[in-house]
């Protein structure tokens, strides 16, 4: 599966008969602008969640704020790759090119959990946020999250 700036995320074997599952830690959301504490949250999660990579997913729009003054998902695609283009680590894509939903419970539902353990990853203002969420209690139960 592509991931943008011409990566993948892949998983790799551990010798030709056992693979080792990558763990993909997961900040969606508008990027409106992509700033250092994306960058900062990044690096937590990669140190205290143990992930191999981070996968940034840029929604359309958001179905829970007011998308009138956001800045259009082209710019804001360019300022989360101008951000992270020297941390090989982290990954941008925008969530149309995984489904089209804007929901992150629809978002979840579409990636491969045979071949990667997902963690969603996101700041304290996601813990007064989530119960607005659909299906947020679902989501509970289909994947970890990491606040920090």
């Amino acid at each position: 599966m592509s991931m943008g700036k011409g990566k993948y995320v892949l998983y790799h074997h551990k010798d030709n008969h056992d693979m080792i599952k990558k763990r993909i830690g997961i900040i969606g959301g508008s990027f409106n602008p992509a700033h250092a504490g994306h960058l900062h949250i990044s690096h937590l999660a990669k140190k205290y969640c143990h992930c191999d990579k981070i996968l940034w997913v840029i929604t359309n729009q958001n179905p829970l704020k007011d998308n009138h003054h956001s800045a259009s998902l082209s710019v804001r695609y360019q300022s989360c790759y101008d951000l992270t283009r020297y941390h090989d680590d982290i990954i941008v894509n925008l969530q149309k090119n995984i489904c089209y939903s804007p929901y992150t419970i629809d978002l979840i539902k579409k990636l491969d959990h045979h071949r990667h353990e997902y963690i969603w990853i996101g700041g304290s203002d996601l813990i007064n946020e989530l119960p607005q969420w659909k299906s947020w209690q679902k989501l509970l139960r289909i994947i970890a999250f990491c606040i920090f």
